[in-house]
């Protein structure tokens, strides 16, 4: 059995691979002032993670959503070294629309703020993947009008 495409479906395919090979990449984390989110397609009910930097062990990251706190989490005595201590959060939006993110690194003994990240502003969709394929361009319904034709063995 053999099958055909006519040459309408190959340039239906060509087209087809032109739009991928031009659909815009998406971009990697988000990153601003030391402050960085994961992920890039931000949907509600998405996980991401939220990276800091605490500055020196023993101090407690305050994670903030549009000025909301959103979580905290300490960061060990002796982790990381001076002015490098990375401290991380999971962040799943609860809502669409414009969020930003910032974060406080907080003395846990006198509650005094020691240092500040961000902001890093990000726009969260109701709905989508939030992976890689959501920057690229739907194209499923440019292949449902090929049609191969059986052969008779005749070329």
């Amino acid at each position: 059995m053999n099958k055909i495409i006519s040459g309408a479906g190959i340039g239906v395919v060509g087209v087809a691979a032109a739009a991928i090979a031009l659909a815009p990449t998406a971009s990697a984390d988000t990153t601003n002032s030391g402050l960085t989110v994961s992920g890039f397609s931000y949907v509600v009910g998405g996980t991401y993670t939220l990276t800091a930097n605490a500055g020196l062990g023993g101090l407690t990251a305050v994670f903030y959503d549009n000025g909301t706190e959103i979580g905290r989490t300490g960061s060990a005595l002796g982790q990381g070294t001076a002015g490098n201590v990375p401290v991380t959060l999971p962040w799943s939006p609860t809502t669409a629309g414009t969020h930003t993110i910032t974060e406080k690194t907080v003395d846990p003994f006198f509650g005094n703020v020691v240092g500040e990240e961000g902001p890093v502003t990000v726009n969260v969709s109701a709905t989508g993947s939030g992976s890689a394929a959501a920057g690229l361009p739907d194209i499923g319904g440019l292949f449902g009008g090929l049609s191969s034709a059986t052969g008779s063995g005749q070329h």
